[in-house]
C-alpha cells in the first residue's frame, strides 16, 4: 500500500492487468481506486474506515495517512482495515497482521 503498487484499480488499470478494465473504484465507482481512495475516502468502507480512526485515537495519533503508513501502531490499524473490509486476498493482510499480533507489536 505504502508504495502505490497493489491490487487497487488505478495500479492495475495502470500495468494494463486484465482485472482491472477501468481505474475506477468498483465498489463506489465515484473515482479513481487509488491508496488514498481506499483508505481514506471509498464510502463503501466507512464503518471499517470509523474503526481504524478509532484505533488510532486510542492510541493518541491523528488518523493521517503519514501516521498509517509510516509508524507502528498506525501500520497495525491499516493492516486491521484492509483486512477487514474484505478488498484483498484473504491471506494478504491477514497473515502480516497475525505475525504481528503473535510478536507483540503494538
Amino acid at each position: 500500500l505504502r508504495t502505490g503498487h497493489c491490487a487497487l484499480n488505478a495500479h492495475l488499470y495502470n500495468i494494463c492487468a486484465q482485472s482491472a478494465p477501468t481505474p475506477e473504484c468498483p465498489t463506489c465507482g465515484y473515482e479513481r481506486e487509488t491508496v488514498f481512495h481506499f483508505v481514506m475516502v471509498c464510502p463503501t468502507y466507512q464503518f471499517d474506515r470509523m474503526l481504524m480512526f478509532e484505533g488510532m485515537r486510542y492510541e493518541k495519533m491523528d488518523p493521517t495517512m503519514k501516521n498509517l503508513m509510516n509508524t507502528e501502531k498506525g501500520v497495525r490499524e491499516l493492516l486491521r482495515y484492509a483486512h477487514g473490509t474484505g478488498r484483498f486476498n484473504q491471506g494478504m493482510f491477514g497473515d502480516g497482521l497475525a505475525r504481528m499480533e503473535a510478536n507483540n507489536w503494538r
